[in-house]
């Protein structure tokens, strides 16, 4: 299985989220629902005929709702690492840990590689971490300094790239074709990127040379890429975020809806 299709045979759907969990569990948090009261009643409160002029219920004969709201946050910032991106980093790890082969064939020593400006960077290398394997991780030139040196104090190599998106993606794939012996300069199977012990603009790294370092992997396994999203075993990881949420809530609170704010789609919270 090649860097770039693994994990595609595992479906996107609800049914995989219980085993998703399940993997994941031991080494995630379970993080708590809260609630406000103050909030509940800010949202519970009658909305009044100025506050809807110009909308769609502005009807003078509209007699104000008096809904009875309750908000519940499910509260990822108490995850580890600070945020639900731990969630599908671990799921890649444990599923490659688990992948025939692939550790005892070369992939202990080449370990997995992704692109990330901060939480999910962190979230690889702390999983890499735990299952023993190295951590790769492209950050852009003016990524947080606070992120890239918690990125690597977890023991990643950082790698820096422009600010851009396609520019990350490209030095990913180089990083990639290297560890893999894929590039034509490429004469060792993996790569060590030095990184500094202290977190610096990414402007002054990002002309440091790689020190290719003797490779100890002999077998035929790829590092692989664990992608920040818009790939099945990260969504599926960040998925059992509503999961969890549904198994805390009792059955007389199931809510009517789940609301869930998403820069870049990376989670993708099923239905029951």
């Amino acid at each position: 299985m090649t860097s770039a299709d693994w994990g595609h045979d595992i479906p996107l759907v609800y049914a995989s989220i219980p085993e998703t969990y399940a993997l994941i569990k031991p080494h995630i948090h379970q993080t708590p629902v809260l609630t406000s009261t103050s909030l509940n009643e800010y949202a519970s409160t009658p909305r009044t005929p100025e506050e809807l002029a110009g909308t769609e219920w502005a009807d003078p004969s509209h007699v104000p709702a008096k809904p009875k709201i309750r908000l519940y946050f499910k509260c990822e910032n108490f995850q580890r690492i600070g945020a639900f991106k731990a969630r599908g980093a671990f799921h890649a790890v444990e599923r490659l840990k688990r992948e025939e082969g692939w550790l005892d064939n070369g992939g202990r020593e080449k370990g997995v590689v992704t692109h990330s400006s901060g939480n999910h960077a962190q979230a690889v290398a702390l999983a890499a971490r735990e299952a023993g394997i190295p951590a790769h991780i492209i950050m852009p030139s003016n990524a947080n300094p606070v992120k890239v040196a918690a990125t690597k104090a977890l023991g990643a190599n950082v790698i820096f790239s422009g600010p851009t998106a396609a520019e990350r993606e490209k030095v990913t794939a180089e990083i990639l074709a290297r560890l893999n012996g894929e590039a034509p300069e490429a004469q060792e199977a993996n790569y060590s990127f030095t990184p500094d012990s202290t977190a610096e603009s990414g402007a002054s790294q990002q002309d440091k040379k790689t020190q290719p370092k003797k490779a100890t992997a002999t077998g035929t396994a790829t590092a692989r890429l664990i992608p920040p999203y818009n790939h099945p075993l990260t969504i599926l990881g960040q998925s059992t975020v509503a999961y969890e949420l549904l198994q805390q809530l009792s059955p007389s609170l199931q809510p009517h809806a789940i609301i869930t704010p998403s820069a870049e789609a990376a989670s993708s919270l099923a239905p029951p």
